[in-house]
């Protein structure tokens, strides 16, 4: 899952980068070192991404199979951190021993079936003006204006590849309640709201400065 999301982050960088072979050979580079650094165990370990008949992948895979039928039957959701605990009573014959306690090891299939039709519709809604201030941010500023107007260029750029790198890890991992998105949705309301208030400040600097004054005032 970390893998994944560095992956996910690091070509969300590139697509966005004005020196997009610059920013290729650095990535390469760095992948090819951090291959080539790891030694044998991390090599064989990454071997084994697209392996979803063995070990954990096919696991998750048997856990969100459960999950998706946890929430067929409980479309309003079964509440928070319940999943583990019905676990059972879904998991059929898809595993040799009993699942209680175990997590689906996805965001998405802990979302699905424990927050169930709203706290999904709620969810994206949160996630689509997240990404809708972020696009905001960046086209209100540009690398070619003042410093203030670059950082919060960059910041817009930066907050899009942790998203990208948070969710594709987080596919594989139960983190829907963890801190983190709460954290970034934070700081991309801060710079959205610095970006807004920039411009307002600025267009009136324009009118005030567009605005004549008598001579015999």
């Amino acid at each position: 899952g970390g893998f994944v999301g560095m992956v996910a982050m690091f070509f969300v960088l590139w697509w966005f980068s004005p020196r997009k072979v610059l920013s290729l050979t650095v990535v390469a580079v760095c992948a090819f070192s951090i291959y080539f650094l790891g030694g044998e165990d991390y090599r064989a370990e990454m071997a084994t991404v697209t392996d979803t008949e063995e070990g954990t992948a096919d696991a998750r895979i048997l856990s969100w199979q459960t999950a998706w039928d946890m929430f067929l039957d409980n479309p309003l959701g079964v509440g928070g951190n319940n999943f583990q605990v019905r676990f059972p009573e879904y998991q059929g014959d898809r595993f040799p021993r009993g699942m209680w306690g175990r997590v689906a090891h996805s965001l998405w299939f802990t979302l699905i079936p424990e927050t169930g039709i709203l706290g999904i519709i709620i969810y994206f809604m949160l996630l689509y003006y997240n990404i809708k201030d972020i696009f905001e941010v960046k086209r209100m500023n540009s690398l070619r204006d003042s410093p203030e107007s670059r950082y919060l260029y960059h910041m817009s750029i930066a907050m899009l590849a942790s998203l990208a790198g948070f969710f594709a890890s987080a596919t594989f991992v139960s983190v829907l309640y963890y801190p983190h998105y709460w954290y970034m949705t934070a700081i991309i309301i801060a710079i959205a709201n610095i970006s807004r208030n920039r411009q307002v400040m600025s267009a009136a600097d324009e009118l005030k400065g567009s605005i004549a004054i008598p001579r015999n005032a």
